[in-house]
């Protein structure tokens, strides 16, 4: 019988116990938020996906099957690459949260994500805990995170030489917050139709400006971008639901950590000790690092 493998949730827990000791003591040498961030939450959250006590369904973006892998802080590139130095039209590479996908050993430029010839899923994750969802950036800051990621992911199937109709699971999950999918505002910016809308609106930047780069983005709009969406799914996920509903034997010690999460990188500012509990709950204290 193969041993039950120990998880990254299992490793972070003891010594964000004791981070969390040592921040309450002040005694603590570096900032809480260095061990409680959406980075750790999203990392420890996939590896318990991946983990074989799975409830979750394929329809779910966050599914991790046998045949497909995890990557955490994956760089995915641009279609909209600088073509001279100092190009004001051009987009820097995409970092997304993490990803699930079949993926080539082979990197694109700078350690750009490549996906192997036989993926058959390509799922986004993008966590968020305070921040506004959708932050745009200037020049174009009504192209959010959403539509970038999706530009992008449309991008990274054509560069690794497959069409969008050869993977079918695509989706970009928006993890946050507990209210967030009862946002009406952050639902209606990522409709299918909304997130096309941008994607275009960036692309007619070129037209704007008189550069031939225009009727080849149009081109990819329409042949790559275009057959992409219609297969695009976009969810909006709440951290407490999935948590609670796909980490059979480990949502506690989970749960407890997005609330360290959400207690230091309250933007409120710093709360009493209390409102944070020690430790999850059937978890002794003295189970920190010693």
């Amino acid at each position: 019988m193969m041993a039950r493998r120990f998880l990254l949730i299992d490793r972070l827990v003891p010594l964000a116990m004791r981070v969390r000791e040592q921040w309450e003591s002040g005694t603590l040498s570096f900032p809480p938020t260095d061990v409680f961030n959406r980075d750790w939450m999203l990392k420890a959250a996939m590896d318990a996906l991946e983990d074989a006590s799975l409830t979750c369904c394929r329809d779910n973006p966050l599914y991790i099957s046998q045949t497909e892998k995890w990557r955490a802080n994956v760089l995915l590139e641009s279609p909209f690459q600088p073509r001279f130095p100092g190009d004001h039209l051009a987009d820097g590479s995409f970092r997304a949260g993490a990803v699930i996908a079949g993926f080539s050993p082979e990197g694109g430029p700078g350690g750009s994500l490549r996906l192997a010839r036989n993926c058959r899923r390509f799922s986004v994750i993008l966590p968020i805990l305070f921040e506004d969802p959708l932050p745009g950036a200037q020049p174009f800051p009504w192209f959010h995170p959403v539509a970038r990621a999706a530009a992008c992911m449309a991008h990274t199937i054509q560069v690794s030489g497959l069409r969008p109709d050869s993977i079918p699971d695509l989706h970009i999950s928006l993890l946050g917050p507990e209210d967030m999918p009862l946002s009406k505002g952050v639902r209606d910016l990522v409709t299918p139709e909304a997130v096309h809308g941008s994607i275009s609106s960036r692309v007619n930047c070129y037209r704007e400006e008189g550069e031939e780069s225009a009727d080849r983005l149009y081109q990819w709009l329409h042949e790559i971008y275009g057959p992409f969406a219609r297969r695009l799914r976009i969810h909006l996920q709440a951290w407490p639901s999935e948590l609670n509903d796909h980490m059979t034997g480990k949502s506690e010690k989970l749960l407890w950590f997005y609330e360290g999460c959400l207690f230091f990188n309250s933007p409120d500012g710093s709360r009493p000790a209390r409102a944070f509990p020690a430790n999850p709950r059937g978890m002794p204290r003295t189970n920190g690092l010693s």
